[in-house]
């Protein structure tokens, strides 16, 4: 419940986390549905060579982002390496 969560936090247009879904024909999909339940959904996102996302909204306005494989990924997996200084690495190899 928010109102035991100490400073309120305000997370409106944040994604705490992602999904990933196939393709762009997916997130059609998942857009459609997300309308026709009365949602609100932003439009597909551009992320070039990464491929395409699409942020639905719960009703407090969090984003749950829907991620697509981009070009050169066909197993869709994406990991990331955070380091000590610099921005994180990110790879689509699985590593376990």
């Amino acid at each position: 419940m928010r109102s035991r969560v100490p400073g309120q936090p305000k997370l409106s247009g944040f994604d705490l986390f992602s999904l990933g879904v196939q393709d762009r024909a997916e997130l059609e999909a998942v857009r459609t549905r997300a309308t026709d339940l009365g949602g609100r959904v932003s439009d597909l996102i551009d992320r070039g060579a990464d491929g395409p996302a699409l942020d639905v909204f719960d009703p407090d306005g969090t984003a749950i982002r829907f991620l697509a494989s981009g070009a050169g990924n066909e197993t869709g997996f994406v990991g990331v390496e955070f380091q000590r200084s610099g921005p994180p690495i990110f790879y689509d190899e699985r590593r376990l």
